[in-house]
């Protein structure tokens, strides 16, 4: 990192911050599955209340009018150990465990009897007040070690009232985190805010915060607006009444009216037009009216993967049901959103306010997303005039990271993510899939929005591999992600034409299954290098391109007293240039031959910058001439 600083700090007096704000707003930022660490009440993020597994979650007829169970329950609060605690199979080489030690205040109305049935947790001070109705009493997590993190609790014996049968339920059940008190005005953690706020996120993106992916509701089935998630239902998780969504849409609204940050909403695939219209007018009646709203249909709906394959096969059958393609659907409901959204906030709003976006997988532009703005044309007209974005994921993976029998290193991993994305750039002539290409194509499509990224992210390790798997999660945790993240999102996106891109995710435990958030740890977000990498980007381009591959790099000698030579990578040649402190042009050569000499005998001493360039991109280092 020193080393970094002082080629950043050197090449400040040689180009000045020109473009400081050159990325304001380009930046966005995927929530993922931050319930139980999101909330001040640990209720709302905990699972829906169950029989004795999370198989069998209580029905509806076994919870009243609000919600609450009307029978013995076991409560599942939170299971945030290490992957695969439970298995004895702990996938991080470092064992890391967030820290939720601490007293937890607990009250309901109507007595239990608690039993721990899972976790290093116990009850002190438990207290009924018989006139009152209440029952109180402290959840003790102590101090961080084996199993730390899951608390399951089963209430038995319950009593409504103290008239009520035994077995007959409880309400009102709140678990407030140490620090904090029970208040109707705050639903979100200070560390939650503090975290996400800390980077320049211009965007948040609701899908995994409001679940609405692959609900498996077949077609021709549809969602209506009365039966979505309310922010008084208790438990603000997927499958809770019967509700599809997770956390309710106020919950997310009021999160971006607190935070300022835009709202990128996607749109159940089996909602009703009364649905999506509810959607638009909470929004037009209670979103900041200085953010934007950013609309897509559900999520990746052309996924077949078993985890997506209930949105994928909606979309096949109303297809079907329609005499048109699975592509063609996609481009429909496209403008079916449009327009459903311009009903409420009026047609001048669309891809000025609203912005609708189109989506689908990074192969699949020629295949996919080129027939769909087609049918779009053909059928209502310009997709200009109804669509703001097209939109593709920027991930990045590592070809041979989980073959332990090659010994790759964190430095050998890091290397082929960099490899993968070289990758990505330049046209691709046979599936016309690369980034350009989708820029390309925004752009003769006239797309207001460009073309921008849904999700991004490092995509190593994944799939539930464990072959290599210290290695692979260490490397989320290397200096060098920097490095990556910025070639991967500033060199490799917005500074070929990108527009907004959303990173993916916010936090998440780092296992075989992924590391996808920038930190894994909401309280230390800055344990490792991935949100740092994301703060202040414009220092990438206004300090010149980052070092890439520093170990296939090498200046040598130095210092240097007389002759300088450059080794590259692969020997391709390149342009070099040295220049002073002052900013001055001190040596140039175009097509440099790697190896060949370079003369600094004329040069007076003192320290240089040299920058080598080619196709491959710019590598910048500091020399000293004795």
């Amino acid at each position: 990192m020193k080393k970094l600083i002082n080629i950043l700090i050197a090449i400040y007096f040689v180009f000045p911050n020109t473009a400081a704000a050159q990325y304001d707003g380009k930046l966005g930022i995927n929530l993922g599955s931050v319930h139980s660490d999101a909330y001040v009440d640990m209720i709302k993020g905990a699972l829906p209340f169950d029989k004795g597994s999370p198989d069998s979650p209580l029905s509806v007829d076994e919870l009243d009018e609000n919600g609450w169970p009307l029978r013995d329950f076991r409560l599942l609060l939170m299971d945030n150990r290490p992957v695969a605690e439970w298995a004895d199979e702990i996938d991080d080489p470092d064992v890391y465990r967030v820290d939720y030690s601490g007293t937890y205040k607990v009250s309901f109305s109507g007595q239990a009897e608690i039993t721990n049935l899972g976790g290093p947790w116990s009850i002190e001070n438990y207290v009924f007040d018989s006139v009152m109705n209440r029952t109180t009493f402290d959840l003790v997590i102590g101090a961080v070690g084996a199993n730390h993190g899951l608390v399951i609790m089963y209430f038995a014996n319950t009593k409504r009232t103290t008239e009520s049968s035994v077995n007959s339920g409880i309400s009102n059940l709140k678990i407030i985190r140490p620090g904090y008190e029970e208040r109707e005005d705050q639903y979100f953690t200070d560390h939650f805010i503090s975290t996400l706020t800390s980077v320049n996120f211009s965007t948040i993106r609701s899908q995994n915060f409001s679940g609405t992916t692959s609900w498996n509701i077949v077609y021709p089935v549809e969602y209506d607006w009365d039966q979505r998630k309310l922010p008084t239902d208790p438990v603000q998780s997927d499958g809770y009444l019967n509700k599809r969504e997770s956390s309710a849409w106020e919950h997310f609204i009021d999160l971006c009216n607190m935070v300022k940050m835009d709202i990128w909403v996607n749109v159940p695939i089996s909602a009703s037009d009364n649905y999506i219209t509810g959607l638009a007018q909470l929004l037009y009646d209670s979103l900041d009216p200085g953010l934007n709203i950013y609309v897509e249909n559900d999520n990746e709906v052309w996924n077949s993967a078993p985890a997506f394959v209930g949105t994928y096969n909606y979309n096949a059958a109303e297809a079907a049901d329609l005499g048109i393609t699975d592509q063609e659907n996609i481009g429909r409901r496209a403008v079916e959103l449009s327009n459903l959204f311009a009903s409420v906030f009026g047609q001048y709003e669309i891809n000025n306010r609203i912005r609708v976006v189109l989506a689908s997988h990074a192969p699949m532009v020629k295949w996919w997303v080129t027939p769909m703005l087609n049918y779009i044309n053909n059928t209502y007209g310009p997709p200009k005039n109804y669509i703001y974005a097209i939109s593709r994921q920027t991930y990045f993976s590592s070809e041979n990271a989980s073959d332990e029998s090659k010994y790759f290193s964190i430095d050998q991993i890091i290397n082929e993510c960099f490899d993968n994305i070289d990758s990505q750039i330049g046209e691709d002539q046979v599936n016309e899939s690369n980034r350009e290409d989708w820029i390309r194509v925004a752009n003769e499509w006239e797309l207001p929005g460009g073309a921008n990224s849904y999700e991004g992210g490092p995509h190593t390790p994944a799939g539930g591999s464990r072959h290599n798997i210290g290695t692979q999660i260490n490397m989320h945790r290397s200096q060098r992600m920097i490095r990556l993240l910025r070639y991967n999102i500033v060199n490799n996106w917005f500074d070929l034409g990108g527009e907004l891109a959303m990173y993916f995710t916010l936090v998440s435990r780092y296992s075989r299954y992924g590391c996808w958030g920038l930190t894994d740890d909401l309280r230390k977000p800055d344990r490792n290098y991935k949100m740092e990498a994301l703060r202040n980007l414009e220092t990438v381009t206004a300090l010149t391109d980052i070092t890439k591959k520093e170990k296939l790099v090498k200046v040598y000698p130095n210092p240097s007293s007389g002759l300088l030579k450059v080794k590259l990578e692969q020997g391709i040649p390149a342009d070099i240039e040295i220049i002073d402190i002052h900013g001055n042009l001190i040596f140039g050569s175009k097509n440099y031959q790697p190896g060949a000499d370079i003369s600094t005998r004329n040069l007076e001493s003192g320290m240089y910058i040299i920058k080598i360039t080619n196709k491959k991109g710019t590598i910048v280092e500091k020399i000293l001439i004795k």
